[in-house]
């Protein structure tokens, strides 16, 4: 799926890091927060280069664990497609209107 974005990207797009990538998944609750962003963070850090490429600016996770709240795992470009422990379990623009990065 990445790929197939990157074949479509413009190569004239710039060099601001603007996109955000967003996936929605469903969860059985039998997995910890902990191994779910572990995960996730494994398949973004390593697919790091076609990100950038891509400008994409945060990766963002959302595990609908039914019939309890989503939980949410943010992985911003700035730190490497890590997760930020700080934004767990916040809706992706809830980290900015808190202004946590200051």
């Amino acid at each position: 799926m990445l790929f197939n974005m990157e074949s479509n990207m413009d190569s004239d797009a710039g060099d601001e890091v603007v996109n955000v990538f967003h996936v929605a998944l469903t969860s059985k609750n039998t997995e910890s927060d902990d191994k779910i962003a572990l995960k996730w963070e494994e398949i973004l850090t390593s697919k790091s280069s076609v990100l950038d490429k891509l400008k994409v600016r945060s990766g963002n996770i959302l595990v609908a664990a039914t019939p309890k709240n989503p939980k949410y795992f943010n992985f911003p470009h700035c730190d490497g497609f890590k997760e930020d422990v700080l934004r767990r379990n916040m809706r992706p623009t809830m980290h900015h209107l808190l202004e946590l990065a200051r």
